[in-house]
């Protein structure tokens, strides 16, 4: 137990600290954080904007497809399932490794979901950045 509590304080300075320190995307919300509610809030936003990007680039990648394979409708159909069916394994293997990195916080406490936003919101803009490089060609 007290090993737990160790490192659930350890974790939530590394969380502070990566956050306050982080990219400033996210406006006011992760400027100038004062307290583990604003940690907490910034986790928020980063997460919510890395999943808008997600989106926006996943369709914009469907787009992409359907324009490429408008000549073969048949062939462009199949190249779809497949991304679709990579983007929702691809999303369950973000939650698993989320939840994974945040296993040793006590579930639903706000350090745990703060590791857990952050973790989401990193491995979205991972993806996002790889979504943006499949079909190239027609950005």
């Amino acid at each position: 137990m007290k090993y737990k509590n160790a490192c659930c304080v350890g974790v939530g300075l590394l969380v502070w600290m990566s956050t306050a320190l982080g990219s400033g995307i996210n406006g006011d919300k992760c400027e100038n954080i004062r307290d583990s509610l604003g940690v907490f809030e910034c986790s928020k936003d980063k997460k919510e904007y890395a999943d808008n990007r997600l989106h926006e680039n996943y369709s914009l990648l469907v787009a992409r497809i359907k324009s490429q394979f408008e000549r073969d409708q048949p062939l462009g159909e199949k190249y779809l399932l497949v991304v679709k069916k990579s983007q929702l394994a691809w999303i369950d293997l973000r939650n698993s490794n989320c939840a994974l990195e945040a296993f040793e916080i006590e579930h639903g406490s706000q350090v745990y979901e703060v590791v857990v936003n952050n973790c989401v919101a990193r491995m979205s803009e991972e993806r996002t950045d790889y979504l943006s490089d499949i079909s190239p060609g027609l950005q």
